[in-house]
């Protein structure tokens, strides 16, 4: 399981192979995902309840400090993402 520095650097890296994103479910826009690449072509997309608690933390305060920002109405489909 991903620590929070390990988490932070994925989140960042926008080339790597294992990247990381943060995402908003279009239905309930107070939840949030967090997708990666799991081999083969598949993404592997948990709710942030799933991962550590430290992360969860982390991600409610960089969107609630304005540094990760939800776009409304902006839907991304998975190619779009890479």
């Amino acid at each position: 399981m991903l620590n929070l520095s390990q988490f932070k650097k994925r989140l960042q890296s926008k080339t790597s192979p294992i990247w990381l994103r943060a995402a908003v479910d279009i239905q309930n826009d107070s939840q949030l995902y967090l997708i990666s690449p799991e081999g083969q072509g598949n993404l592997l997309c948990a709710p942030i309840e799933c991962h550590r608690p430290e992360i969860n933390v982390y991600i409610v305060d960089i969107v609630a400090s304005g540094e990760l920002i939800k776009v409304p109405d902006e839907i991304h489909h998975p190619e779009q993402l890479q």
